[in-house]
């Protein structure tokens, strides 16, 4: 424990972990972020605990070809928003990125799902010019994303 408290660590929650233990640690942790101290970023993706109990099953192999199957099919449908934006096609807009915001939830990519869902919301009322900052963000999104999938594809490999 005092290592732990050397290396930056300034509070815990003892196992077995408690709800009300684990709310109150939060709340705290919660008050000092809003009092300045910076709190990290979330990951950009994290196998979902469904997956991940796949994976653990011996099913290794299925959910990286699942996730090769997301980054390829993902790929696709990033570029083909902002095609689509660029020659004025809010319904092809709209089921690119209500088909990426489908998928990247199912592989636990949370905020990329939700910035395929904010373009898929705007495309609905109308053609989107190809520049908006939103288009930016979910391609920087994707290639955190694609990172972090080709990471764990690349440890599968080795083991």
């Amino acid at each position: 424990r005092r290592a732990s408290f050397d290396a930056g660590m300034n509070d815990f929650v003892a196992k077995p972990v408690q709800v009300e233990a684990l709310e109150n640690a939060l709340r705290r942790f919660s008050r000092s972020v809003r009092r300045g101290s910076a709190a990290p970023p979330p990951p950009s993706w994290a196998l979902p605990q469904e997956l991940s109990a796949l994976a653990s099953s011996g099913e290794a192999p299925v959910v990286d070809d699942l996730l090769s199957l997301f980054l390829a099919t993902a790929s696709q449908h990033v570029a083909g928003i902002r095609a689509a934006a660029g020659s004025g096609a809010p319904d092809v807009v709209r089921k690119r990125a209500h088909s990426l915001k489908g998928s990247a939830a199912q592989i636990g990519a949370a905020r990329l799902a939700e910035l395929s869902r904010q373009i898929e919301q705007q495309a609905t009322a109308g053609p989107l010019q190809a520049d908006l900052p939103v288009f930016r963000e979910i391609e920087n999104e994707f290639s955190n994303v694609t990172r972090a999938i080709q990471s764990r594809l690349d440890r599968s490999k080795k083991t």
